[in-house]
């Protein structure tokens, strides 16, 4: 009577460690969006100011000169434009920025995962815009079955 009691417990602890071991996989890709968006929701909001210098923006003005393409039809315009704009980046630029959430939740169909994104900068309240950003890493996995 006691060896099939020992067989029954162990047999039942077998497979509460197997299952309580696999992964949960939600059902639909809607759950583990809805599942990873509840989680985002619990991430830090920073907001503040950013004051961008004229020599952080030059890589902007790089940029932008290489997209804007010379039209001598409006030459007299284009120079006038060109003229102020490169006055208004000439002096330090200061920017608001109300809600960047240390959390995101991005869709990899490939993988079928809502991968759950953190910035510890923000999290931490050490983020600087263009100084000390961080990098997004990957610290949540919502994986979905695929129907």
């Amino acid at each position: 009577m006691n060896f099939i009691k020992g067989i029954e417990l162990a047999v039942s602890f077998l497979f509460l460690t197997g299952v309580t071991s696999c992964e949960y996989r939600a059902s639909s890709m809607e759950q583990a969006q809805l599942a990873c968006d509840q989680w985002e929701k619990l991430g830090i909001k920073a907001s503040g100011t950013v004051t961008i210098q004229p020599e952080q923006t030059q890589k902007m003005e790089r940029a932008w000169d290489i997209d804007t393409q010379y039209n001598s039809a409006y030459a007299e315009n284009w120079l006038f434009v060109e003229e102020k704009r490169r006055e208004w980046m000439s002096k330090p630029q200061t920017h608001e920025f109300t809600s960047l959430h240390s959390r995101e939740c991005v869709l990899d169909k490939k993988t079928q995962y809502v991968l759950g994104k953190e910035n510890k900068e923000i999290a931490s309240g050490n983020f600087k815009w263009m100084d000390n950003e961080g990098e997004w890493e990957i610290v949540k996995r919502f994986p979905y079955n695929a129907l």
